[in-house]
């Protein structure tokens, strides 16, 4: 009796894991080696750890030794992944470094920036769901939950993936949760999408062993992505719009400042000018102060009034009379804003500003 070979239908599903496990072998390697490229493509996209590499790896050796006949191996594969992945998470809730990030090597001495050898929150999160998913293909045999379980673990996954390798030209990079919790580069974003397709084909072969329609959930991986690809796009467009009004506000800011800048420029060059004349005339009548200080006035209507203020800092003269009867012998230094700004323009001979300015409004 002839043994029936194995055909690639049998075996396929197989395919994508071995592809996970031998990329997160280059990345093992990248980082022992010193190799940028394989790592980090672009100099601009974030570096895959080294123990997102090993969880690759990991998961894909899974479901080979599986279906090699040895079950204690695989889980042990899938306990590891487990422990590797659920650490890793559970740092950022708890804030405790658990001294995973430098474990089997030293990511700091290829690409130096903060947390560079841990994976993202999200990225352990969709290798520990995998891990358990895996650990309990092998436990529970049989199972009928088991597929559908396996295909929305897988559909996140890929969901999570698609979103990775759109986030930098749809302005997800830009958003701080994102950059926190979720930031990978297009060469981890196209691994984690090869995880949800293997999953979901491992779904699919387990649930059609003695069964001859296809599987029930074959909605589940589009309504998943569907939904991400919305919801990602929603939250890209409000961060555009955001930055549109972030972006003309400080336009306006900015030429509202230019004007200010200028106008007040202005006044105090005609006042230092007014100073100035008075300080090489300073036996000129009240009568001619006054006619220099309304011509200043009608010159710039905003100002209330214009003051001449003797070495006591004792209003002497102001102008205009009406509506300014609390001016004469005003005692600025009584007030710790102007005696301040006084002291200051006397020591440096140049103008100084009683701040802080009330607003009008």
């Amino acid at each position: 009796m002839t043994r029936k070979r194995p055909t690639f239908a049998q075996y396929g599903y197989l395919l994508p894991f071995a592809v996970l496990s031998v990329y997160g072998l280059m990345v093992l390697a990248g980082w022992i080696t010193g190799s940028t490229a394989l790592v980090q493509p672009r100099p601009f996209d974030a570096p895959l750890p080294a123990n997102a590499g090993v969880c690759l790896i990991l998961i894909g050796l899974f479901p080979i030794a599986y279906s090699l006949g040895w079950k204690r191996t695989s889980l042990v594969l899938g306990f590891l992944t487990i422990a590797l992945a659920g650490a890793t998470f559970l740092q950022g809730p708890i804030d405790v470094d658990l001294r995973l990030d430098n474990l089997l090597v030293r990511h700091e001495g290829l690409i130096d920036g903060p947390h560079t050898g841990r994976m993202s929150a999200t990225l352990a999160l969709i290798f520990l769901l995998s891990g358990l998913l895996l650990v309990w293909f092998t436990a529970r045999a049989g199972e009928t939950s088991r597929p559908i379980m396996l295909a929305l673990v897988g559909s996140l996954s890929a969901a999570y993936g698609l979103t990775g390798l759109l986030a930098d030209r749809i302005g997800l990079n830009d958003l701080e949760f994102w950059r926190t919790y979720a930031l990978i580069g297009p060469h981890a974003a196209a691994m984690v999408i090869l995880l949800g397709a293997a999953l979901i084909l491992l779904a699919a072969r387990d649930e059609s062993a003695g069964r001859k329609a296809g599987p029930r959930w074959l909605w589940l991986p589009a309504v998943v992505c569907s939904l991400t690809v919305t919801g990602i796009f929603w939250v890209a467009l409000g961060q555009r719009e955001l930055g549109y009004i972030n972006g003309t506000t400080q336009l306006t800011i900015n030429n509202i400042a230019a004007l200010f800048s200028g106008e007040s420029e202005t006044h105090i060059e005609s006042l230092a000018r007014l100073a100035a004349h008075w300080k090489k005339s300073p036996d000129r009548s009240k009568g001619e102060w006054e006619n220099d200080a309304a011509e200043s006035l009608r010159d710039f209507q905003g100002y209330r009034s214009i003051e001449w203020v003797d070495a006591d800092l004792h209003t002497r003269w102001f102008w205009p009379q009406q509506d300014n009867g609390d001016a004469p012998f005003y005692d600025h230094a009584g007030q710790p804003l102007r005696r301040a700004a006084a002291e200051a323009a006397r020591a440096s001979m140049q103008f100084a500003i009683a701040a802080p300015l009330e607003s009008p409004l």
